[in-house]
């Protein structure tokens, strides 16, 4: 059992984001993700454009929002921190993170 939540699909949606191959790229493994946890699981997969959900459907976003929190509270939903960058170091993770370089959640530390 489980729930996989990804997230940060913004880079898409901003001008000069991804290209149209990585998008058809990403939606193919995600397609395959989804149907391998199908098969060989017999778990279902769900995927959603949170900023969507969030205009359309805000109660079931605002449940959405509590579950995770719950569940990262609860410690059943791990965060995978990359890297901890300090705050003058802003920028260039801002940078990082646009030109893809970055593997998990890239953390500012501000204190």
């Amino acid at each position: 059992g489980g729930i996989y939540v990804g997230y940060g699909f913004t880079d898409a949606a901003q001008p000069g984001g991804l290209s149209v191959p990585s998008v058809l790229s990403l939606f193919a493994r995600m397609f395959v993700q989804r149907n391998l946890l199908s098969w060989t699981c017999g778990k279902q997969a769900v995927f959603y454009n949170v900023a969507e959900r969030r205009d359309q459907r805000p109660v079931d976003f605002a449940e959405d929002v509590r579950r995770l929190a719950a569940m990262v509270e609860g410690g059943q939903l791990d965060v995978v921190i990359g890297r901890v960058w300090p705050l003058d170091g802003a920028k260039e993770a801002l940078q990082s993170i646009a030109r893809g370089e970055h593997r998990g959640k890239q953390v500012i530390r501000v204190a």
